[in-house]
């Protein structure tokens, strides 16, 4: 346990009698903080309110600041914390970065359901690839098929992308690098199907406007020539995949540009059917952060930290509301009522509890409703310095050529905190002050 707040780190070496690495050491980390708004206890039934976006005085969190959601408690006439978090500098809880890696071979690949691509029309494929792999004449990065034939897939090798699907086909030339992050993007808008890579158009063309008919097996690395199977090393994909998002609609040029480089949020996404980060690090699943219920198996395919750097949300965090379990005396708060929140935050290096501006984003701003809840939530602490002058203007009697004359301006704080004055000029040299840098306690 933790002596003290702040982060911690440590490792963990175990011993063996592995012929490999006898001995094997896992970095470890974390943070300990003391809980200002003393919450209830874990219950085991949560409530996730996600807060997509929280500023004091217009600035991101500091590290230690903490956020709790409370439940006005009818027996004490008080507000109860049900639920807090504390901002460790890691948006959205854990800014884990993590993709897939593929060797190449047959037995590396990645099965999602099969009917992901089935009767699609409008719709986005994007995903960030980097391969050794180009040099191949197949480097399979996706496929889907019926029954066994190429009903459609996504090709990435050294000169071009190739996409292939049941109405049609087109090629995307552009130059690629080996182990080079490169952003992909196929976009079908009725019979038009598009290529992007890097957010930048490289080719179009038209195509029958049919719905698919895909419901055998969709695969990530590898070519089919067998319904989920047939598998040829040659055609396997060789390198990393990171951070694939399926879109129920057409995005546009200046969505993808916009998208691309960022973390999605994704019940602020309109058609997100399918969105995997690769986040997870270990184990076989891969789990659909859309909430749709896509998630992926793992056949050989390996986890690497080495994974494109996107960009989080500003200072989001997830909260975790406890519900109270009446029946086992456990306390929490209750289906239906309403929610508020405080921060506790870190200005001009004092800890103060502030009462935030809340704008709903999703939800009835009462606990249980929905799956989650999303919320912004925009504190103003009310102690920044305030100054005032004295007078707005100082007139000076006539003065001797060669000589001097002295007036004094006053300048006040008026506000909760320390006024640093950091420069005091006049701009002409037939004026100055006296004293340009100092500090202003508050009255």
């Amino acid at each position: 346990a933790p002596s003290e707040s702040g982060l911690v780190s440590g490792q963990v070496t175990i011993s063996s009698d592995a012929n490999n690495e006898p001995q094997i050491t896992a970095a470890l980390s974390g943070y300990g903080y003391e809980d200002h708004f003393n919450s209830v206890a874990p219950t085991g039934v949560p409530y996730t309110i996600v807060v997509d976006s929280i500023t004091v005085d217009e600035a991101p969190l500091s590290i230690g600041d903490q956020v709790a959601v409370f439940e006005f408690d009818e027996n004490t006439l008080t507000n109860k914390a049900v639920g807090s978090v504390v901002y460790t500098g890691q948006d959205g809880g854990s800014n884990i970065t993590t993709a897939l890696n593929f060797d190449g071979s047959s037995n590396n690949y990645v099965t999602l359901p099969n009917d992901l691509l089935d009767g699609m029309v409008d719709m986005t494929i994007e995903f960030w690839i980097r391969s050794a792999g180009i040099y191949k004449s197949m480097n399979t990065v996706f496929s889907a098929t019926q029954s066994g034939g190429n009903d459609f897939w996504i090709n990435f090798i050294s000169d071009r992308i190739d996409i292939n699907t049941q109405h049609g086909g087109l090629n995307g030339y552009a130059s690629h690098q080996i182990d080079q992050w490169y952003h992909l993007a196929m976009v079908r808008e009725g019979p038009v199907l598009r290529i992007f890579e890097d957010g930048i158009l490289l080719n179009e063309t038209s195509m029958s406007s049919s719905p698919f008919n895909i419901t055998g097996a969709v695969v990530l690395g590898q070519e089919q020539d067998g319904v989920g199977a047939g598998f040829d090393s040659n055609q396997a994909f060789e390198g990393q995949i990171d951070d694939l998002r399926i879109w129920n609609r057409a995005l546009s040029n200046a969505e993808i540009q916009n998208k691309m480089n960022k973390v999605l949020t994704p019940m602020e996404e309109t058609d997100l059917k399918g969105y995997w980060r690769f986040d997870e690090g270990d184990g076989t699943i891969v789990y659909d952060k859309s909430g749709n219920g896509n998630d992926g198996v793992i056949y050989g395919t390996t986890w690497t930290s080495e994974a494109p750097p996107l960009n989080y949300p500003l200072s989001s965090l997830h909260i975790t509301a406890w519900e109270a379990v009446d029946s086992l005396g456990l306390d929490g708060y209750t289906a239906g009522s309403p929610m508020s929140f405080k921060v506790y935050a870190s200005v001009y290096d004092n800890m103060i509890e502030i009462s935030p501006d809340v704008t709903w984003r999703v939800g009835d701003q009462n606990f249980g409703t929905g799956q989650f809840s999303v919320v912004e939530l925009h504190a103003i602490s009310g102690v920044d310095p305030v100054i005032r002058l004295d007078q707005a203007s100082l007139a000076f009697p006539p003065v001797v050529t060669g000589q001097t004359w002295v007036d004094t301006l006053y300048i006040y704080n008026d506000g909760l905190s320390e006024l640093s004055i950091s420069s005091a000029s006049t701009g002409t040299g037939f004026f100055s002050a006296g004293q340009d840098t100092f500090t202003i306690l508050p009255e």
